[in-house]
C-alpha cells in the first residue's frame, strides 16, 4: 500500500529505464542524483525515481540538450485499479497452485469417490489460493486486465487491489460482510468495499456509519429481497447477528454500515473499479445444479431438500425442462413458500416468477428487470460516493455465454451503445439458435460425472449425469434475463461485448472430457489445469474443477467458471474497450 498512501513522498520509487535515440555519449542527470557516466545515448540507463516524478536533463557530448519548453520531466503514469465481485472477479476454478495428482495413481473403473480423498494427492499436493476464503487468484480477469495494462504501457505504474470473492452478491459480500458457514469465522471481517476504504484511507483506526443512499428506504416501491438482514448501517439487524463472532473473537469486526473515511483522509481515490457482480444475486450456483442433476429419480422430500437447489429458476424456464416431474415441481414450490422468491422474482416483475405469473399472463408484459437494477443502483451509488469514484470509472462486466455454439445475430459484438430492444430480440433467438448439449442417457465420459461425489448416500452412482440440449436452453434463458438487464444499465460504463467471448470455446471442447476413471487412456497425474489448446474449453466443467481443486474446501465450485483461457478472453475484450484504452495507449 506503500504506492498509494505514499504516493507523493520522495522515499516511494520505482525503477525506470532511459534512453536517446543517438549513438552520440550521453551523461544524464536525473533529480538530485549524481551524473551518470557517459555511455552510449540508445543504451538504455536504469533508475530508481520518485513515483510522483522528478527533473530530468542529458547532455549529448558535452552539451546540455535544451528544449524550447519547460526542463523535462519524467513523471510514471500511475494508475490506481480496484476489483470487486464474484467468482468470476475473484478466479474460482484456477487456483494459483493447482492440485497435484501422484505419479502412478489409478483410480477404481467407473468410480468418483477417489476425487476427494487427499490421499491420491502429493505430498502438499492440495490446490492453493492467494485467498483461501474467496478463491482469489491472480489468473483472474481482473488481474489480467491489471496486468495488460500495466504491459502494454511503458510509462504507466499500476496499483491493483483485488477483493472480489467467490459467492459475493451485493448485499452479501460487496456491501457487508460475506457469510461462508464451511469457515471457522462465517462472517469476513469486512464487505469487499469497507476493505477498500480501509486500505486507501490513511487514518488507522475508523467508525462506522450508516449508507446514505435514497434507494435504501423502505418506502420504495419494490422491497427489496435477499438482501442479508441489512439496511447498510450500524445496529441493524445484521449488525445483531454480527455481533455474536465479535464477542466469540474478541474483535472489532464485523460490521455493518460503510466505513468511515473522511474525505480529507483519502487523497488517493482509484483510477478504474473493475465489477463482477450480479450472478449469485439470482442464484447462478443454483442454476447450474438445478439443469445438471437428473431429475427422473424419484426422491423423497429428504433426497430432495438435500439434491436440488435452494433457488430455483423461473416458472417458465424450469417448466420448459421439467413440466410434469413431480417431485422438482414440489420441491421448487416449498422451497420459493420457505424463502418468499425465485430466480424470477429476484430478477423482476414478469420474470417468470410464481408469484407474477397470472398478472403478468393478463398484462401481456415482458420480464421488467426492476428488482436486480435497484440493487445495482443502490451498489453503483455506495462504490461513487463512499471511493471517491465517479460512473465513469466504474465498469461492469457482463457474463460470458459457455453454451451458445454461434454468435447471435442481434448481439454480435454489442457494444456500449447497445438498447434494451437489441436485448429483448437476442433474447427471442435463444430458441433459434443453436445450443450444445449432451446426448441423452448414461454418457461414461460425462464432463459432469464429479458431481456424483455431491449426491448424499451414494444415490447418484447410477444416475446421468449431463446437460441436455434443452437444460442449456433453459439455463441460459434464466441468465439472459441478467445480461439483458445489465445491458440496458446506463450510469456506468457495460462491457457488453464478453457475451460472445467463449464463442470457438464451448464446455464441450478439448481433451481430456471424461474422469480418467471413466477414460482409460489417462490418469490423474496427467491432468494440466492450466494447458493451452488453441481449439479448447474456456470454462472448466464439473470433472475439470474436481481435478483442478482437490484439496479445497469448496473443490466443485470451479464447475462452469472461466479458466485460465476463459479469463485472459475476457480480459482482452476488456482492454479493448474504448475509455480503457485511453488509460494506457499514448495521446
Amino acid at each position: 500500500m506503500k504506492f498509494i498512501r505514499e504516493e507523493q513522498s520522495p522515499e516511494t520509487t520505482v525503477n525506470i529505464s532511459i534512453h536517446y535515440p543517438s549513438t552520440d555519449e550521453c551523461v544524464w542527470k536525473i533529480g538530485n542524483q549524481q551524473p551518470t557516466r557517459p555511455a552510449p545515448c540508445d543504451k538504455p540507463q536504469y533508475f530508481d525515481i520518485p513515483l510522483k516524478g522528478t527533473k530530468v536533463a542529458v547532455e549529448i557530448n558535452g552539451k546540455e540538450l535544451l528544449t524550447d519548453s519547460e526542463p523535462l520531466y519524467l513523471k510514471p503514469t500511475h494508475l490506481v485499479i480496484v476489483g470487486f465481485g464474484d467468482s468470476y472477479g475473484s478466479g474460482e476454478g484456477n487456483p494459483d497452485v493447482p492440485a497435484v495428482w501422484k505419479k502412478g495413481f489409478k483410480p477404481k473403473r467407473q468410480t468418483t469417490s477417489w476425487l476427494t480423498n487427499l490421499k491420491n494427492l502429493e505430498k502438499n499436493g492440495r490446490a492453493r489460493w492467494l485467498d483461501e476464503r474467496c478463491h482469489r487468484s491472480f489468473f483472474s480477469q481482473q488481474s489480467l486486465t491489471a496486468l495488460g495494462i500495466a504491459s502494454r504501457s511503458k510509462t504507466t505504474f499500476v496499483s491493483f487491489l483485488h477483493y472480489a470473492c467467490a459467492g459475493a452478491e451485493m448485499f452479501d459480500g460487496l456491501l457487508t460482510p460475506q457469510f461462508a458457514p464451511e469457515h471457522s469465522e462465517a462472517y469476513s471481517k469486512y464487505s469487499q468495499l469497507n476493505a477498500a476504504i480501509r486500505e486507501l484511507c490513511n487514518l488507522q483506526t475508523l467508525g462506522f456509519r450508516p449508507a446514505d443512499i435514497e434507494e435504501l428506504s423502505e418506502d420504495g416501491d419494490e422491497k427489496l429481497l435477499r438482501i442479508n438482514d441489512t439496511e447498510l448501517r450500524p445496529y441493524d439487524k445484521l449488525d445483531r447477528k454480527l455481533r455474536k463472532q465479535r464477542r466469540a473473537t474478541n474483535q472489532m469486526s464485523p460490521r455493518s454500515g460503510i466505513a468511515n473515511c473522511p474525505d480529507a483522509f483519502m487523497p488517493r481515490k482509484p483510477d478504474m473499479v473493475l465489477l463482477s457482480i450480479g450472478g449469485n444475486d439470482i442464484g447462478f450456483k443454483n442454476m447450474i445444479q438445478f439443469f445438471i442433476v437428473p431429475v427422473r429419480h424419484k426422491l423423497e422430500y429428504l433426497g430432495a431438500r438435500l439434491t436440488f437447489p435452494d433457488i430455483c429458476p423461473a416458472v417458465k424456464y424450469q417448466n420448459q425442462v421439467y413440466q410434469g416431474t413431480e417431485n422438482v415441481e414440489n420441491h421448487c414450490k416449498r422451497r420459493f413458500k420457505e424463502m418468499g422468491y425465485d430466480a424470477g422474482s429476484l430478477i423482476g416483475k414478469c420474470c417468470g416468477s410464481q408469484n407474477d405469473k397470472d398478472y403478468c399472463d393478463r398484462c401481456n408484459k415482458v420480464c421488467e428487470p426492476t428488482h436486480i437494477k435497484t440493487k445495482y443502483t443502490v451498489t453503483f451509488k455506495a462504490i461513487q460516493r463512499y471511493l471517491g469514484v465517479s460512473n465513469d470509472q466504474i465498469y461492469l462486466t457482463q457474463y460470458p455465454d459457455p453454451f451458445r455454439a454461434n454468435v447471435l445475430p442481434n448481439q454480435e459484438t454489442a457494444s456500449s451503445d447497445s438498447t434494451a430492444e437489441s436485448a429483448s430480440k437476442a433474447q427471442d433467438d435463444i430458441k433459434t439458435e443453436p445450443v450444445y448439449g449432451d446426448r441423452q442417457g448414461y454418457n461414461v465420459d460425462s464432463q459432469w460425472n464429479a458431481l456424483k461425489t455431491q449426491i448424499p448416500f451414494n444415490l447418484g452412482k447410477e444416475w446421468e449425469f449431463n446437460l441436455l440440449e434443452v437444460e442449456a436452453k433453459g439455463l441460459l434463458a434464466q441468465v439472459d434475463d441478467l445480461r439483458n438487464a445489465i445491458a440496458t444499465l446506463n450510469n456506468v460504463n457495460v462491457i457488453l461485448g464478453l457475451r460472445n467471448a467463449f464463442l470457438g470455446h464451448g464446455w464441450w471442447m478439448g481433451s481430456n472430457k471424461g474422469l480418467p476413471s471413466h477414460a482409460p487412456e489417462w490418469a490423474p497425474s496427467d491432468w494440466q489445469a492450466y494447458k493451452y489448446e488453441a481449439a479448447g474449453r474456456a470454462i472448466r466443467t464439473a470433472n475439470d474443477s474436481y481435478l483442478t481443486q482437490a484439496g479445497a474446501i469448496n473443490q466443485m465450485n470451479g464447475t462452469a467458471h472461466p479458466n485460465l483461457l476463459g479469463h485472459t478472453l475476457v480480459a482482452d475484450i476488456i482492454m479493448e474497450h474504448e475509455k480503457v484504452r485511453d488509460l494506457y495507449e499514448a495521446p
